[in-house]
């Protein structure tokens, strides 16, 4: 049949008011049908899913997430998604025969026009889905609704297309969707890889299957257990979460216990002390009693034990069971002898004295030490005195493991995972305790990550560290360490061997004149083509600011830079103020320049400009080379104010005139490298001239950074490619940060970061870590070794209980073998605790007695095997050995007519000229300080500690390493 444009505009109105008044999708169910267990192994996020009203040719999406049941962790669950007809329920008004003409009793059918579809990237459809803790624990699902088209109800034609189906009934539809398990631990059938499967009595108290669907091995040792329990007041901490958790936890123990063999009394304490429940086999009425628990009060632990004693020594305790006591404290011993809060000695004692008891009984007395304020040297005392276990429960969230931990010690002879034997079938590994992240699990499963200590090598193992190497053994001091980074030998510069880190070694003549080694063992660049330098010197009036000391550290800074000129250079100098004057023209004599530097007095205003005009000139005369390289070297301390200005503050015409004077300089190839020193300068003007020729611009803030600067600045005006020149143009080089080189990165706890070397070379930088042997982050200590019993826990804890070494001191083991025997708290030097009278120090007993070798000029501290500290000096400027970068000491290394001065040769002189008189041998200090050198190379290096910046740092080493000049 076909219609007229005129007829599908009429019918699509008519379809239009049919829907919105009587058609409606309210009805999409997400039920869960075919399971049988009690116990459902998923849950679903909603019951109902509504569309509400909706118009054809819509597409609505609406979304619920099927989960995995806590119970059910760690099981890998497949399901299915479907669709059924779905009930009028017996609330609805057309029930029990109305809704579908076709088929009442029922909404019709909305089942063909939904899709279902799972998450992205997961893989699951609605015929093969999967959920896995802790992997894949959710699925979130999307129900897309295509809304079909209506027919009209007299001629049976749309008014429009529609690929979602056409439909020819008005009124509600709806459609039931199921999740549909099988197979899984629960579901009353033995599937693949069960022992058994009962179905709802999984897990349950006397059941022989547990919640996993494994036969459960009960104990046949009967046993007699009080649980002695805290209800002090600070139990009630944590809005009461403390106190609830540890009442689950012990009830939790009850349910383990079996009525047929096993009985259970209840003691509780504070101030005072309570036997709420005497032994019997009624755990519904203990468990009633744990819930009325309530918490105020101090901490009496000592009558606690005794009244636990007392009922297991009573007439209702058997002497064919166990005899058992489990104390939980979350306190201190202050009761019944103390004030109530706090400790008391005398309450720690009473408490101790009365494990000693229960022990002389042959009870035992398990410990549970709950949260910080616990004193678990006493708890541990109690519990290794009975032949029984402490443990520290960090919070109450902990309690239930522990709980369970000790219901599989009673029966010492029943096999079981965490016993140290593979005596079950379902046990890969048991190595008996209690660490989970070791090579076996605590469910006795092989842990197959990786960790440093595996003897394989990974970048990054399980924990995300990078190995440099992994040995597989506990010796720390050789090639690999304990924390599988690399053992490195320090290297020691001037001892004549190249070693690790060092490019070159030539002993004494290592930074003398003509070595191709330098002071810091690194190789010296020579630069390929000669350099006539202007030093262009500002002898303003404020030159002389600082009492002169801005003055003075000038001209030593720029002699500096006048001393690594090598034979082939030349240097002049420019000095200004008001007037501009050529101080020196161009020659090789740097003994002449340094003495023209020296002679430069403060006074006047600031003529920059005349003052490039000058050198520019300098360098555009005979005495310059076509062949060399034309700098000038610009230092100022003020703003330019003259030629045309009044001479005070700055002049805009005399700061034009500088940077004309500048660009002029440029087109005759000429670079000018500009300082700034101080406040009172233009900073624009001087980066206009330096980037305007070629050149680099500094800013000095006070002039002790003056001398770094000229010695970056002797890097960079040599044109070869070099380190430092923040290219990498070498093949020698890795990188190359510019003025960064050599900015060490600060890595955060357990981290690494990479900066780039004053060498060019990548520097990996570890962090500091739990095992590097210094205490930081939030360590509570750091031993460095992987000894989980002394007195630093692996995990970087303290332990409270210290224990002694093999055979040692009373209170350790007592048959010397370190394997058995009661075992207390034990004191000594080498327990990484300074904790007697005569210790001062202690490194532990893997470090005591090591000595540290100092650097030059340097002191270091060690700690001895007797745990006092001892200093060791090192070599120094003074002590009469020639040794380091030292040409002489004292009468050590002096030739003929020669003297030492600060270490460095000197003629004596043979033409009349005085000799001067040595300098006298210093007696060391105790912790001497470098002596400065006269070249300041040496000083750069004995006094890196005083430049304030990173920046200055920076320029003392990479100038050092790369000085393009010869000393």
């Amino acid at each position: 049949m076909t219609y007229s444009r005129k007829q599908l505009n009429r019918a699509l109105r008519i379809v239009a008011a049919l829907v919105v008044s009587s058609v409606t999708f309210a009805s999409v169910q997400g039920a869960v049908i075919g399971v049988s267990a009690t116990i459902l192994p998923v849950l679903v996020s909603v019951n109902h899913l509504d569309f509400g009203t909706v118009f054809p040719g819509e597409r609505l999406t609406e979304h619920y997430t099927v989960s995995l049941a806590p119970e059910f962790s760690g099981q890998t669950l497949p399901y299915t998604i479907g669709m059924k007809r779905k009930p009028l329920p017996s609330t609805h008004p057309e029930y029990p025969n109305g809704g579908d003409p076709d088929m009442p009793g029922y909404y019709r059918d909305l089942c063909p026009f939904l899709t279902l579809t799972g998450e992205a990237g997961e893989g699951d459809v609605v015929t093969a889905a999967t959920l896995t803790k802790p992997a894949d624990a959710q699925d979130a699902w999307d129900v897309l609704l295509d809304a079909p088209a209506i027919a009209d109800p007299e001629t049976g034609g749309v008014s429009q297309d529609h690929d979602g189906g056409i439909i020819t009934h008005n009124g509600e539809y709806g459609c039931d969707l199921t999740v549909n398990i099988t197979g899984f631990c629960g579901d009353g059938n033995v599937d693949p890889g069960e022992d058994c499967d009962l179905g709802a009595q999984n897990g349950q108290p006397g059941s022989v299957c547990d919640a996993e669907c494994k036969t459960v091995q009960h104990c046949t040792t009967p046993t007699d257990v009080v649980l002695v329990f805290d209800r002090s007041g600070s139990m009630a901490y944590d809005s009461g979460t403390r106190l609830a958790e540890a009442k689950a936890a012990a009830k939790g123990f009850t349910d383990l216990l079996q009525p047929d063999k096993d009985k259970e009394a209840l003691v509780t304490f504070s101030s005072t002390v309570n036997t709420v429940h005497t032994l019997d086999n009624n755990f519904t009425g203990i468990k009633t009693q744990i819930d009325a628990i309530t918490a105020s009060g101090a901490t009496n632990i000592g009558d606690a034990i005794k009244a636990a004693t007392a009922e297991l020594g009573s007439t209702r305790a058997r002497p064919t069971a166990a005899h058992i006591e489990i104390l939980l404290t979350d306190g201190r011993a202050n009761k019944p002898f103390g004030i109530g809060y706090g400790e008391d000695p005398r309450d720690v004692n009473y408490a101790i004295n009365q494990a000693t008891a229960a022990a002389a009984k042959g009870f035992k007395i398990y410990t549970i030490g709950l949260g910080t304020e616990i004193n678990s040297a006493m708890l541990q005392q109690i519990a290794t005195s009975t032949g029984a276990k402490f443990y520290f429960s960090p919070t109450s969230a902990d309690l239930d493991d522990i709980y369970t931990l000790i219901a599989g010690e009673l029966c010492p002879n029943q096999p079981r995972c965490g016993d140290g034997a593979v005596n079950q079938t379902t046990e890969q590994c048991d190595d008996g305790n209690t660490i989970d992240t070791d090579a076996c699990h605590n469910d006795c499963t092989l842990n197959t990550r990786t960790y440093c200590g595996d003897a394989i090598r990974q970048t990054p193992n399980s924990d995300g560290f990078n190995e440099q190497c992994d040995d597989g053994n506990t010796v720390d001091n050789d090639s690999c360490r304990n924390n599988c980074t690399l053992n490195v030998v320090t290297p020691v510069c001037g001892n004549g061997n190249v070693e690790q880190g060092e490019e070159c070694d030539l002993g004494v003549r290592n930074g003398q004149p003509g070595s191709t080694c330098n002071a810091i063992c690194q190789t010296v660049e020579s630069c390929s083509k000669p350099v006539d330098v202007m030093l262009v010197f500002d002898r303003s009036g404020s030159m002389a600011y600082d009492s002169g000391k801005r003055m003075a550290d000038a001209k030593a800074a720029a002699k500096g830079l006048v001393g690594m000129l090598s034979p082939v250079d030349k240097g002049g100098l420019v000095s200004y103020a008001s007037q501009v004057t050529l101080d020196q023209t161009l020659s090789s004599s740097t003994t002449t320049l340094a003495a023209k530097i020296d002679a430069i007095t403060a006074l006047g205003a600031t003529n920059i400009g005349d003052a490039i005009k000058a050198a520019t000139a300098e360098l555009d005369s005979s005495r310059a080379r076509t062949t060399a390289a034309h700098i000038e070297i610009l230092l100022t301390d003020g703003r330019a104010n003259k030629p045309f200005g009044i001479g005070y503050g700055e002049d805009p015409r005399d700061v034009n005139y500088a940077i004309n004077q500048a660009t002029a300089a440029a087109a005759k190839g000429v670079k000018i490298f500009t300082i700034g020193l101080g406040t009172e300068i233009n900073s624009a003007m001087l980066q206009q001239i330096a980037s305007t020729t070629g050149g680099l611009y500094y800013f000095s803030p006070t002039s002790g950074d003056l001398d770094a600067i000229y010695r970056h600045i002797a890097i960079n005006i040599c044109p070869d490619p070099r380190c430092g020149d923040g290219k990498i143009n070498q093949s020698s080089e890795a990188c190359d940060a510019g003025i960064n080189n050599g900015n060490a990165c600060t890595p955060g706890y357990e981290l690494s970061c990479t900066y780039c070397s004053n060498t060019c070379q990548v520097t990996n930088v570890i962090g500091a870590y739990c095992g590097d042997g210094i205490t930081n982050g939030p360590e509570e200590c750091d031993d460095a070794n992987t000894v989980d019993t002394d007195a630093c826990h692996n995990d970087c804890t303290n332990n409270p209980i210290v224990l002694g070494p093999p055979g040692g001191p009373p209170g350790g083991d007592d048959n010397g073998t370190g394997t058995s025997g009661p075992q207390g708290p034990v004191v000594f030097c080498g327990d990484h605790a300074v904790n007697q009278s005569g210790e001062q120090c202690d490194n532990g007993t893997e470090n005591n007695g090591v000595a540290c070798v100092p650097a030059y000029a340097q002191s270091c501290t060690y700690c001895s095997a007797t745990c006092t500290p001892i200093t060791v000096v090192g070599p120094f400027c003074g002590d009469g050995i020639k040794n380091g970068a030292e040409a002489c000491d004292g009468s050590d290394g002096v030739g003929v007519n020669q003297t030492c001065n600060n270490c460095l040769l000197e003629n004596s002189g043979t033409s009349g000229e005085s000799t001067p008189t040595p300098t006298p041998t210093p007696t060391p200090p105790p912790t001497p300080t470098p002596t400065p050198h006269a070249r300041p190379e040496y000083n750069a290096i004995a006094h890196a500690d005083a430049f304030p910046n990173a920046l200055g740092q920076f320029f003392i080493y990479t100038l050092i390493r790369q000085q393009r000049f010869g000393w």
